[in-house]
């Protein structure tokens, strides 16, 4: 199977006219959760390994996964393949397989994650507090759905 990744991805200074976006056109809130994410990648930052801690109201979830490193810095929309994400209890497994594959620590993100959905989009609105703070916005779904909601977007200036 090929799992592919279509998305457009964009920081923003204000969150909430995307909300007002999602709610306006029937999107189904899904929640939000705290996540910590550590992402690890090989020497030549072809791949990278990512485990991510969800804390939904103090349910603990982790997930392990691996994606394709194919987006340059500012670029906005991307198209990768990636795994399922694989749940997981036991960090001292994740760490052998990291070390395996040679892969190193490459950053340590902490974010709140909202997340919106429609029957083909799904939005997944982001408020990073670490390494830095910013908001980003994350479109993703079937190419020609999310082609015309982010053009949609960029009528409304947002």
């Amino acid at each position: 199977m090929n799992y592919k990744e279509y998305e457009y991805s964009f920081e923003v200074n204000d969150l909430k006219p995307i909300i007002d976006f999602c709610i306006n056109n029937n999107y189904t809130y899904e929640g939000e959760n705290q996540q910590t994410r550590v992402i690890y990648k090989d020497k030549n930052k072809k791949f990278m390994f990512r485990t991510t801690e969800n804390n939904n109201n103090g349910v603990i979830s982790k997930q392990f996964d691996f994606k394709e490193n194919k987006l340059e810095p500012g670029q906005i929309l991307g198209e990768r393949q990636e795994t399922l994400e694989i749940n997981y209890d036991n960090s001292e497994q994740v760490e052998s397989i990291v070390a395996f594959f040679g892969m190193h620590k490459e950053s340590v993100l902490i974010r709140k994650r909202m997340v919106y959905v429609s029957e083909n989009v799904k939005f997944e609105l982001d408020e990073y507090t670490s390494p830095r703070h910013g908001l980003v916005v994350g479109i993703e779904g079937q190419k020609g759905e999310v082609d015309k909601i982010f053009q949609q977007l960029k009528q409304y200036r947002i």
